[in-house]
C-alpha cells in the first residue's frame, strides 16, 4: 500500500495530530458539520431561519451526508439533507472553494433534492418546495452581499420570476455586518465554540469538541483524514509509477494510460513535466 509521507505513522502522533485538526474545525468543514448535525434539528433551524429568511420555521428531521442516485445518472451526497412536516426539503451545503462551479453545481443539487422529495405518483401541483442552501467561507460573487437568493428563472423585470417552489441561496460567510447575517457567518467559521453566539450552534460545536459527540467526531475525522492521506498516497505512487515507464521507455504513453487505468493526459503531463 502506498503512504502518505504528510500522515504520521505513530499512532499517538496521529492521534495528536488528528486532535489538532479539529481543534481548528468550525461548523463550515463539511466533515465536521456532518457528524455534529446528526439529529440536530435545532442546529438546522438555527441556520436556516437567518440564511433563508424565516425565523418561524420548524425542521422535522436530519439526515446528515444524504446520499441519493439516479439509475445509471451520476447521484449526490447532500451535507445536510432536511425537511419540514409539509414535506419542504432542504439541503445544507458547506462550501469552502470551487466558487466557479457553484451556479451549475446548485441547479444539479435542486434538481436532485427535487426529484428525491417526490414519489411516482406525485402530481405537479403538489411537488412541494425546495430549498438548497450553499453556505460559501468566501463572497461567492464578490458584491459584498450577505445573502445572494435566486429563483430558478427570472428576468429583468421587476418582480416577474417562475415561481416554481425551487431556491437557491448563497450564503456569505465573509460578511462582516452587524447584524443577523454577520453574527451567523461569524458563528458559522468559529472554531472556538466560547466565541460563538448562537446558543444552538455554540453547543453543537462544544458537544464536537469536548462533549457527548467528542469520540464520535475523533472516529469520523480520524476515518476522513487516513482515506484522503490513502488516497493522496495511492495517487503519488502511480505518478512514480508512471515516471518509471516513461523513463524505462519500452512502453508507449498510450499504453501507460491504458495499463494503470489513468487518463492518457496525466501520462503526457507526468512526461513533460518529469523527463525535461
Amino acid at each position: 500500500m502506498k503512504k502518505n509521507k504528510d500522515f504520521p505513522a505513530d499512532r499517538s502522533l496521529r492521534d495528536d495530530y488528528i486532535k489538532k485538526k479539529i481543534e481548528g474545525y468550525a461548523l463550515i468543514d463539511d466533515a465536521f458539520f456532518r457528524i455534529v448535525m446528526k439529529d440536530n434539528v435545532e442546529a438546522a433551524e438555527a441556520i436556516v431561519r437567518v440564511a433563508l429568511n424565516m425565523p418561524d420555521v420548524k425542521i422535522e428531521s436530519v439526515k446528515p451526508q444524504y446520499s441519493t442516485h439516479f439509475l445509471d445518472n451520476r447521484g449526490v451526497c447532500f451535507d445536510l439533507r432536511a425537511r419540514r412536516s409539509n414535506g419542504d426539503a432542504f439541503d445544507i451545503e458547506m462550501q469552502k472553494g470551487e466558487k466557479g462551479e457553484l451556479p451549475r453545481r446548485s441547479r444539479y443539487y435542486l434538481s436532485s433534492l427535487t426529484i428525491d422529495s417526490v414519489n411516482e405518483g406525485t402530481k405537479f401541483a403538489d411537488i412541494p418546495d425546495a430549498y438548497v442552501l450553499f453556505v460559501c467561507r468566501e463572497d461567492p460573487f464578490g458584491e459584498g452581499e450577505p445573502v445572494y437568493p435566486y429563483s430558478t428563472w427570472r428576468d429583468n423585470k421587476p418582480g416577474r420570476a417562475l415561481k416554481d417552489g425551487g431556491h437557491i441561496v448563497f450564503f456569505n460567510c465573509a460578511y462582516k455586518g452587524e447584524n443577523e447575517y454577520g453574527r451567523l457567518a461569524s458563528d458559522l467559521t468559529e472554531a472556538n465554540y466560547k466565541q460563538i453566539g448562537d446558543p444552538v450552534l455554540k453547543q453543537t460545536v462544544l458537544d464536537g469538541k469536548i462533549g457527548a459527540r467528542k469520540e464520535e467526531v475523533m472516529i469520523g475525522i480520524s476515518k476522513e483524514i487516513y482515506d484522503t492521506a490513502y488516497e493522496s498516497g495511492l495517487k503519488r505512487g502511480k505518478a512514480e509509477d508512471i515516471l518509471a515507464l516513461l523513463r524505462d521507455g519500452r512502453i508507449p504513453p498510450e499504453a501507460i494510460a491504458e495499463i494503470l487505468s489513468v487518463p492518457l493526459e496525466e501520462v503526457l503531463a507526468i512526461k513533460e513535466k518529469g523527463l525535461n
